[in-house]
This record gives C-alpha cells, structure tokens and sequence, in this order.
C-alpha cells in the first residue's frame, strides 16, 4: 500500500503559529516545525556603528534591483530552520562563506538571536561576525570578483548597510537602491526596530512574556 508522507507545515496547524513578531535566543516549538522561510542577517559592528549585509535583488516585477536580506524558502530536505537560514545565505552569497561552519555558528553562537516574522512565517537569524570570521567585511567585494557564480545566487550585489539608514520612517533609499517591500515591513516591526536601535535582547525579553 503506498503511504503519503506530510510535510511538518502540515502538521502543524496555522493557527498555533505564532501571529506576532518576537525577537528570542531560539525559535517557540510550534514556529520551528512550521516555519516557511529562513535566512540571516549579518552585523557587524565598526567604530561605534552597526553594520548589517543585505543584497540587491531583481525581483519578479520589477525594473531595478531591490535591498532585501539573504533568506529564502524551506526546501524538504532541510533538518531545520537553522540549516535553511545557513543554506541560503551560502547560496545567495555566492558559496563563498563555509555551510557546516555557518550552520554550527547559527546553532551555537554564545549571542545568538532570531527574529520571528509572522507575515512570512520567515526565522531571520541575527548573526554577529565579531568573533567567528566566517563574513568577512569584504565580502561585498568578493562577491562582486567572483567569477561563475552559481545560477541559483540571484543577488546583483551584496552590501553593508548602516542601521542608523534603515531607520527612516519612509521607506529607504541606500546607495541609490530602494528597499524590497517586505523587507521594509519587517524593520518597522518592534522587535527588529528595538535591535536596529541597538537595544540588547535582555531589555526586550521582559516585554515579550506580556504577549
């Protein structure tokens, strides 16, 4: 008798996603079975200001590239939300960075955080690069040198964008590339508003056990 295999989306009934955003050292149980997408988001912290690297992508629809973070779909295979953070920032970025070492850092960096973003059912994974050297500053520029990039990287460029600059209350522009719309949503959410203002985890854990 054949059997039929569900997917652990499937299994997990939307509604006890969780519906708000919320920023946490791990994902809630339910979340990390149902999650749809994943990806990370790299910082770095330079002379007093924090630096995060985004990507220029052509998107479907539109007529120039558009700033939106390393992240994409959940694929069957992947063992779990961490893995497919790791997966697609090493195929957005080129293959340039080291996967098991990625995916070791997102599962164990004494600081990790993820942002939980309930519009896209999407775990952002917030990666300090201080003391792992696995993004190394110039990663935009090897990016930009590298020569056959894999097909499936459809980043133009990849960018180190100050905080400070995502901060606008309209949506914003940076080096002359605008913003991809649902990355725009997801910083004016508090939890990742609260992170790009620099206030530590610690501080928005208390607020987040009221929800």
């Amino acid at each position: 008798m054949a059997t039929t295999t569900t997917s652990p989306l499937s299994r997990v009934i939307e509604r006890e996603l969780t519906t708000y955003p919320y920023l946490a050292t791990e994902l809630r149980e339910n979340d990390s079975r149902g999650y749809r997408a994943a990806g990370v988001l790299a910082f770095s912290e330079r002379e007093g200001q924090r630096y995060v690297l985004m990507g220029s992508e052509l998107r479907k629809n539109s007529v120039e590239p558009q700033l939106t973070f390393l992240a994409g779909k959940r694929e069957p295979s992947d063992r779990d939300a961490e893995y497919t953070a790791a997966r697609e920032m090493w195929e957005e970025s080129g293959r340039l960075l080291n996967l098991p070492a990625l995916y070791t850092a997102l599962r164990s960096a004494p600081d990790r955080q993820v942002l939980w973003i309930s519009a896209g059912k999407m775990a952002l994974y917030l990666l300090n690069t201080k003391d792992l050297y696995l993004v190394p500053d110039i990663m935009p520029e090897l990016y930009d040198n590298l020569q056959n990039r894999p097909a499936f990287s459809e980043m133009s460029q990849l960018h180190w964008i100050r905080t400070a600059d995502l901060l606008s209350s309209v949506k914003p522009v940076v080096d002359n590339i605008p913003i991809y719309s649902f990355a725009f949503s997801a910083l004016k959410l508090d939890p990742f508003t609260n992170w790009l203002q620099g206030k530590s985890l610690e501080a928005q854990l208390g607020s987040l056990t009221l929800q």
